[in-house]
C-alpha cells in the first residue's frame, strides 16, 4: 500500500512537470536564436521569411514570446507556415 502511494505521488508530480513544460512554462534553452515579441497575423509571414533567411545557418531557432498558450501558437504556426527545412520553432507564453 505504501509503495503504491509513493508511485502515485511520483507519477502525479512527473505528469504535472511534463504538462508545465508542454505549455511553455520553462526557460528558453535555445542559443543563437531569433526572438519575436508579440503575436499578430504578421507572425506567420515573419516566421516564413526568417526561416528562408536562415537556411544557410543549418539548424536555426525562432522563439515567439506572446500572451497566448504555447500549444495554440505552435499549432497556428505549423498550419500557416510551410515546412522550410530543419528549423526549430518554439513559442513561449509571456510571464504575467
Amino acid at each position: 500500500m505504501i509503495v503504491a502511494s509513493l508511485i502515485s505521488i511520483i507519477s502525479g508530480a512527473f505528469d504535472s512537470k511534463v504538462e508545465e513544460l508542454r505549455k511553455g512554462r520553462s526557460r528558453v534553452l535555445e542559443t543563437d536564436h531569433t526572438l519575436v515579441l508579440g503575436w499578430s497575423r504578421k507572425v506567420f509571414s515573419l516566421v516564413n521569411e526568417l526561416s528562408i533567411a536562415n537556411q544557410s545557418r543549418g539548424k536555426s531557432a525562432i522563439v515567439i514570446l506572446a500572451n497566448m498558450d504555447k500549444v495554440e501558437m505552435e499549432d497556428a504556426v505549423r498550419a500557416q507556415v510551410p515546412d522550410t527545412g530543419p528549423r526549430r520553432s518554439s513559442a513561449a507564453p509571456a510571464i504575467r
